[in-house]
């Protein structure tokens, strides 16, 4: 049995030309995403990092504020300070 070609209509070959092109698109688009998707996980991981720096600054800092507030207050007791004249003004203790 002898196969018989036949010859596609433009309309068909048109319509899978079509096909091939939107898959070639589709995947380079789906590529592109990849790529933007590892570029966003890795300022994610950075700013991560950054958000672990600093909880840790402000941390210390609070440390460093209590260990100086325990300073002063040893020194010149309880009272305000104004930081414009450098003034400590004690305050009375509550009766």
């Amino acid at each position: 049995m002898e196969t018989q070609e036949i010859k596609l209509t433009e309309q068909e070959i048109q319509t899978i030309q079509d096909l091939r092109a939107r898959y070639a698109n589709t995947t380079a688009q789906m590529g592109q995403l990849r790529v933007e998707q590892m570029l966003v996980n890795q300022q994610v991981k950075r700013l991560n990092e950054l958000d672990e720096k600093f909880q840790a600054e402000y941390l210390a800092t609070q440390s460093d504020e209590e260990k100086f507030a325990k300073e002063i207050t040893e020194k010149y007791g309880n009272g305000d300070i104004n930081l414009e004249t450098g003034v400590f003004t004690p305050v009375s203790p509550s009766v």
